[in-house]
């Protein structure tokens, strides 16, 4: 009667176990499966959906490799330029959406907003604010641009997406009087941004045994071969790419940027003092003409397709 008891007993808390066991192990599947799941689908999560980082407990972006260069939203680096009456920042963006300058002026912070007629620009990689020449100083001591998607704009709701910044500060390369000028001028790139990158690289290790620095940053054109809605972006992504927006940058069209459907765009990026790509500026004790002399055959050749009229213009 014992031993029976015993034996049957002993069944059951076999049978308990098998039991636990089993319950383990389809936990442990469910799991794995989820896992899969969830590893499959991860490519197909949009860029801009916010996932939580349990080591850190914050929340972030989930971002592609592919999205843009270095891991960054931001394609081009800023673009500090001289037009005559301020500096014109201009950045580059792998998505499109509004963009905004923040730097600080007397304890105080400035916010400088990429709008036309009082209205924010949202449907544009290129960003452009405006900053006057009498605050050139508080661009040496720092200034960070802002992007932020727009994912839809209706009537009367605004979708946002992933947001970036960039921080750096500009050189203060402002020539006193008696002082030597040094122009470092970069030409005819045509869209190869290792032959922009490389010549200031090469430039900045000849001078690397001094503390040797351009004062201004020339672009004498041909930056591109031609302008559309893609190398428009790629223009000022090596003109900012190639001098960290650290170093004023003086540009001159060249007659390659006279050609393609976005070649009458540039101004909208590019305000000068005229309003026009031919204008004069001051820097520190420097003067300078910007010249811009369009193409270099009559506008009545066949390769412009009856689109020129640059005698009237000039």
């Amino acid at each position: 009667m014992n031993i029976k008891t015993f034996r049957r007993k002993d069944m059951n808390n076999s049978s308990k176990a098998k039991h636990s066991m089993g319950k383990r192990t389809q936990r442990i599947k469910t799991f794995l499966c989820f896992f899969l799941i969830a590893v499959m689908l991860l490519p197909l999560i949009p860029e801009g959906t916010l996932y939580v980082d349990a080591l850190n407990n914050t929340f972030g972006p989930v971002t592609s490799a592919t999205s843009s260069v270095n891991g960054s939203y931001i394609t081009g680096k800023p673009g500090v330029y001289i037009v005559g009456d301020g500096y014109v920042i201009t950045w580059v963006t792998s998505f499109k959406g509004i963009g905004w300058l923040t730097y600080t002026k007397n304890g105080q912070e400035v916010t400088v907003y990429d709008e036309r007629n009082g209205i924010l620009r949202s449907f544009d990689n290129i960003h452009t604010v405006k900053v006057p020449e009498e605050d050139y100083q508080y661009l040496c001591n720092g200034y960070t641009v802002h992007s932020k998607e727009v994912t839809s704009h209706d009537y009367a709701a605004t979708a946002y997406g992933v947001e970036c910044s960039y921080t750096t500060k500009l050189k203060d390369t402002k020539p006193g009087v008696n002082e030597d000028v040094d122009l470092l001028t970069l030409t005819d790139v045509h869209g190869t941004a290792a032959r922009a990158n490389n010549a200031f690289g090469n430039y900045k290790n000849y001078f690397s045994d001094i503390s040797y620095d351009p004062n201004i940053v020339v672009f004498s054109g041909d930056v591109v071969s031609y302008l559309d809605e893609t190398t428009l972006k790629q223009m000022f992504e090596m003109m900012g790419n190639s001098t960290y927006g650290q170093y004023p940058i003086v540009y001159c069209r060249g007659n390659h940027e006279t050609r393609g459907v976005y070649a009458t765009k540039i101004l909208e990026y590019f305000p000068t003092k005229t309003g026009e790509l031919y204008f004069d500026f001051t820097f520190g004790s420097l003067w300078g003409v910007v010249l811009d002399t369009g193409e270099d055959k009559p506008a009545t050749h066949e390769a412009y397709g009856h689109l020129a009229n640059f005698e009237v213009y000039l």
